[in-house]
């Protein structure tokens, strides 16, 4: 069985060209990463190829972000920062993902 990645689906973005994520990368800039989804299952999609266990994805504001576009983790709702988007870290596909 091939090593997969599990996201909340909401991570997951239709485009064009291939369902893809938003990667936050160390700099606080985001890379829009082309994904392909194995599995949806409820609130978490299985990745089978493009983005590594531990990679953190937007999971919300997706709509104001572009490659590249720097960004701040968001904080609990009512923090009153609507620019920055919501994360979650990618998890090992059968894991207990949250």
């Amino acid at each position: 069985m091939p090593h997969m990645t599990s996201v909340p689906t909401v991570a997951v973005q239709p485009s064009q060209k291939g369902p893809f994520v938003y990667v936050v990368k160390p700099d606080n800039t985001v890379e829009m990463r082309p994904v392909q989804v194995a599995l949806t299952e409820g609130q978490n999609s299985a990745i089978s190829d493009g983005l590594k266990s531990g990679e953190k994805v937007v999971v919300e504001g997706q709509t104001r972000l572009k490659n590249g576009a720097a960004v701040h983790e968001g904080k609990a709702a009512g923090s009153g920062d609507q620019a920055s988007p919501k994360v979650a870290e990618a998890d090992k596909a059968g894991g207990a993902a949250q």
